[in-house]
């Protein structure tokens, strides 16, 4: 049975990671940043696993020197998949030092620590973003055409948010990743992937998470949650969209074939959206929750999506990892998820 290290296990991508590792019949051993959250996601996954193939370590600090060594001696690893990266939407006074520095630091030393105690790993997947492969300057001009070859050329210099300094940490860690494994290439034993998400939607692996969502599964929640009365036009974030579970099938598929993926950049996208386009679901998907939400103007949203946001051909990835999720279903699973789990609390608490 193959043996799996998941950094930062307790995240959003990372359980259904975990989850279908598991469903797969792999041995995982996961990392938290504390053991509340470690006994919290090993209570969870008892409910639908044999947790006998899930183990938990401890790692703080990701970005401190040989974070992971001490796993990486104490297990014979096949693989490794690196999910564990800083994020937050709350304001940051030291954006480099909060982003830039753990994420550069923590790729490298799970890259460095492999290469030094882990020879056994085949294969290191490491999570990325859509927002290395995406030019800001060129959003709305749907004549530049972004691909899996694009990269963001953003000066940290002109970094002025916490979401540009986010793009920019991965960007940073995932330059500083594919420079380390070019120029020890002769000396490595593993392959290497990236896998690149746009904006993460989908259902979470335990509905409870939903009362702590953070990043892209917070920003879904608040526009589910508009006021019926809230008025349009609905285009205030215009941007690309992927499922959680395909982005955790990517990490996993590597392990398979790692020669097929090694050095691949698989970006995950399956299509733009607005805030419009998950009205349109909630308002065709929920007809017994007619009225709840703002309508919007279903034929301008599509309009507008036509020349703002990004243009984008991800064939490259689709080729290596096959078709994605419709969008639609991402959006009403997710949906459906946060709506049962809304009336589930409420008759709890009556």
């Amino acid at each position: 049975m193959s043996l799996v290290l998941v950094t930062g296990a307790t995240g959003f991508t990372a359980q259904h990671i975990v989850d279908q590792l598991l469903e797969k019949k792999y041995k995982v051993v996961g990392t938290a940043r504390s053991q509340a959250k470690a006994d919290t996601l090993l209570a969870n996954f008892s409910k639908i696993h044999d947790i006998s193939n899930l183990s938990l370590e401890i790692v703080p600090d990701i970005g401190s020197s040989g974070a992971f060594d001490d796993i990486l001696k104490k297990y014979k690893f096949d693989y490794v998949i690196h999910t564990a990266s800083p994020i937050s939407l709350s304001p940051v006074d030291d954006l480099y030092g909060f982003y830039v520095k753990p994420a550069v630091a923590g790729c490298l030393s799970i890259l460095e620590g492999v290469k030094k105690f882990a020879p056994s790993v085949k294969n290191v997947v490491v999570t990325s973003s859509i927002g290395t492969a995406l030019n800001f300057d060129q959003a709305d001009n749907m004549d530049f055409v972004h691909t899996e070859d694009t990269w963001n050329p953003l000066d940290w210099s002109d970094v002025k948010s916490t979401f540009q300094a986010y793009a920019y940490s991965k960007t940073a860690a995932e330059l500083a990743s594919r420079k380390f494994v070019e120029v020890n290439q002769s000396e490595l034993n593993y392959t290497y992937t990236s896998v690149n998400p746009t904006f993460i939607f989908g259902p979470h692996v335990f509905a409870s998470n939903l009362e702590f969502a953070s990043g892209s599964s917070e920003i879904f929640n608040s526009i589910i949650s508009y006021p019926p009365d809230k008025e349009g036009p609905f285009n205030d974030i215009v941007s690309l969209a992927c499922d959680v579970r395909d982005v955790a099938r990517l990490h996993i598929e590597p392990l398979s074939d790692p020669e097929k993926f090694h050095n691949s950049r698989l970006c995950v996208s399956s299509g733009e959206f607005s805030p419009q386009t998950i009205l349109d679901v909630l308002n065709s998907r929920f007809p017994e929750l007619k009225g709840k939400f703002p309508k919007g103007n279903s034929a301008e949203g599509e309009k507008y999506l036509q020349t703002h946001g990004f243009a984008a051909d991800f064939s490259k990835t689709l080729k290596l990892a096959g078709s994605l999720t419709p969008l639609e279903e991402t959006i009403y699973d997710s949906a459906k998820q946060f709506f049962d789990f809304k009336e589930k609390l409420s008759k709890s608490e009556k």
